[in-house]
């Protein structure tokens, strides 16, 4: 039995929010979606050979973003013809629920296979929004149900010896759910297309299969090291890229140790993440276009990403 805490997604991003110095802050210049939660564990060895395991996450989501530009029309009568809005919003949920099963099977003593299926998680949003105008600001309450998506993991584990193992992963994602994100309004804002109630984004987004490699070595009851690569492709197909939701394809890189103290360990990971190509938008992202009234928007993108993580086990 154990019970773990952590954020099984997460992405937050803040630009430079003048559009004289970032031409990105017409369509957003902060966004954030990410989810946590507490994952108590039960796994049991049915044989010396196979073991099973489940869980389930008790989870909460939060979401927003600010700088969402809409042309759209002011109050009072007469309404000015062309005004841009600027729109913010905060979004959460009380709670959410996901679930957890494995199964692991030693083929031999120096090859072990292992299953996982992490479900989907429905996430229902509420929250408010700030439409600014020249005029003042509207107030709205607003809700958006957007789901956590479902993944498969399997992978096989090659140990020679005691002290070193290798181990492929290969993890696919059921980004295609996202297909829609849909924002309600509590009550409708004028714009110069009419009134409107909701805020769609569209996603169309893609599932993706990410293939993974690692190694360790303990070298010895104290000091463990390991090694990692894997390759996360994009689900963002180019016709729906923005930047409230900005990505590319990525090779990823980690090092890493473990720390053993009696009943306690302490595991250490450094990654570096390379964008494996520049992302090229040629005016086919409809919600770039959206964002510049009248315009086509081209542009490129690079970068890179440096993360670390820091876990504590304790075994009792």
């Amino acid at each position: 039995f154990g019970v773990a805490a952590y954020a099984p997604w997460g992405l937050e991003l803040e630009w430079e929010d003048d559009p004289a110095k970032n031409y990105g802050a017409y369509n957003t210049y902060e966004s954030y979606y990410k989810r946590y939660g507490v994952t108590p564990a039960l796994s049991y060895q049915v044989t010396e050979n196979f073991a099973i395991g489940a869980g389930v996450t008790i989870g909460k989501s939060e979401a927003g973003a600010s700088g969402i530009k809409l042309m759209a029309t002011g109050k009072p009568d007469p309404y000015p013809p062309y005004m841009e809005a600027d729109i913010q919003m905060e979004l959460e949920d009380e709670v959410n629920y996901s679930y957890n099963v494995g199964v692991m099977y030693k083929v031999r003593e120096t090859v072990t296979l292992g299953l996982t299926y992490r479900s989907e998680c429905e996430a229902e949003f509420e929250g408010d929004a700030d439409i600014v105008l020249p005029t003042g600001t509207l107030h709205r309450d607003v809700t958006m149900d957007y789901n956590h998506p479902q993944q498969v993991q399997a992978g096989v584990r090659y140990q020679p010896h005691d002290q070193f193992s290798v181990e492929c992963d290969i993890v696919w994602t059921d980004w295609s759910i996202n297909n829609r994100q849909v924002v309600h309004l509590s009550e409708p804002m004028q714009t110069v297309h009419g009134p409107m109630k909701t805020l769609p984004f569209d996603r169309d987004w893609e599932d993706t299969k990410q293939l993974r490699f690692g190694a360790e070595y303990m070298v010895n009851d104290l000091l463990t090291i390991r090694a990692g690569y894997f390759y996360d492709p994009t689900p963002i197909p180019d016709d729906t890229l923005d930047l409230q939701w900005p990505d590319a394809d990525k090779k990823v890189y980690s090092i890493g140790a473990g720390f053993n103290f009696g009943s306690f360990t302490v595991d250490a990971v450094f990654q570096y993440t390379d964008i494996e190509k520049a992302r090229v938008i040629g005016g086919e992202s409809d919600n770039l276009n959206e964002s510049y009234p009248g315009g086509t928007v081209h542009t490129k993108a690079d970068g890179t990403i440096l993360g670390g993580g820091v876990t504590l086990s304790y075994r009792f």
